[in-house]
């Protein structure tokens, strides 16, 4: 099972994935150049949910249409106190 973790470094928020720093996926959009951030409805938070659904699908293209169609509902649905979320939680809701 994969392991998400995101902590501040400073200004930087930093996101790996089993202890190595999480692809931002740049390539698929660019969302935010500064990097990932959480905890409002931005750019920083919008790449930080791309990088993580295409990390856990695989996939380049599931990502993209789950992320325009239903962002701020998902992003909300999986914050966790911690800053820690297992792989498992990670699964597109039947109807928002």
């Amino acid at each position: 099972m994969k392991r998400y973790e995101g902590r501040r470094e400073g200004y930087a928020a930093d996101v790996s994935v089993n202890d190595r720093p999480l692809n931002p996926r740049l390539d698929l959009w660019n969302h935010s150049p500064t990097g990932f951030e959480w905890g409002y409805g931005g750019s920083g938070p919008a790449q930080l949910a791309l990088a993580l659904l295409a990390d856990h699908f695989g996939d380049d293209q599931r990502p993209l249409s789950f992320i325009i169609t239903s962002n701020g509902r998902w992003w909300r649905s999986c914050q966790s106190g911690a800053g820690r979320s297992p792989a498992g939680k990670f699964r597109k809701p039947s109807r928002l």
